[in-house]
């Protein structure tokens, strides 16, 4: 059962990443919770939080780290995890595959040699 006293649905639709972080954001509000609450205690940034509720993953430097930090969020509030990560792991995925590499304008070989 979950927070709200209902049986778990294991067959819940599969959803988008807005519609998860819509959901993640409703849970909350129902609990009462600002961001602030949740990120002290999930000792998460409020950016991130309000990032997953957006369905922005390029503040994350990991899909490993969007889905973990949505997890975790989803575990204060009260969904199910498996259900958030079934739903987030192939747009997570996609993102970061579509995502330009970061270039620091610098290579490894350069710093051998002191460039």
């Amino acid at each position: 059962m979950n927070l709200f006293g209902e049986e778990l649905d294991r067959d819940m639709p599969l959803l988008a990443a807005d519609a998860v972080g819509r959901a993640l954001r409703s849970a909350r509000e129902r609990l009462g919770l600002s961001l602030a609450e949740v990120a002290s205690e999930t000792r998460m940034a409020v950016r991130h939080l309000e990032a997953i509720e957006q369905a922005r993953f390029d503040g994350f430097s990991a899909p490993v780290y969007a889905l973990g930090f949505a997890r975790n969020y989803a575990r204060a509030v009260g969904l199910p995890l498996q259900w958030v990560t079934d739903c987030l792991r192939g747009e997570i995925a996609a993102f970061f595959a579509n995502r330009r590499r970061f270039d620091l304008g610098w290579t490894a070989e350069g710093l051998q040699h002191g460039r």
